[in-house]
């Protein structure tokens, strides 16, 4: 069982998506689906998380797929192995000159 979510923008907003609906499971309150329409409120994308597991304290879908309505067979996945949560970041990485240093 899922909320059913509708997202819609003010009249005036600035934005890129005209609608979303998102699925959010009652238990766990994980987001396991959403739909992104665009200004004419026709489906552009389809985001899917699945593979519910626990990263440290918490529960999350470890892999997440986005697939285009209009482009058959092209999608992007991510799929999480390791997650840290509350780790310390120094500002330094979020630096230019630090990009080319990082490392998947």
């Amino acid at each position: 069982m899922c909320y059913e979510i509708l997202l819609t923008p003010k009249e005036d907003a600035d934005v890129l998506w005209g609608k979303l609906i998102i699925y959010i499971d009652k238990v766990d309150y994980i987001q396991l689906k959403t739909v992104f329409y665009d200004e004419d409120l026709v489906a552009v994308n389809t985001l899917i998380a699945s593979q519910i597991k626990v990263f440290g304290d918490r529960k999350l879908a470890s892999k997440i797929v986005m697939t285009p309505q209009k482009k058959t067979g092209y999608k992007t996945t991510i799929e999480y192995t390791r997650i840290i949560f509350n780790q310390s970041i120094p500002s330094s990485f979020f630096t230019k000159e630090n990009l080319p240093k990082i490392k998947p």
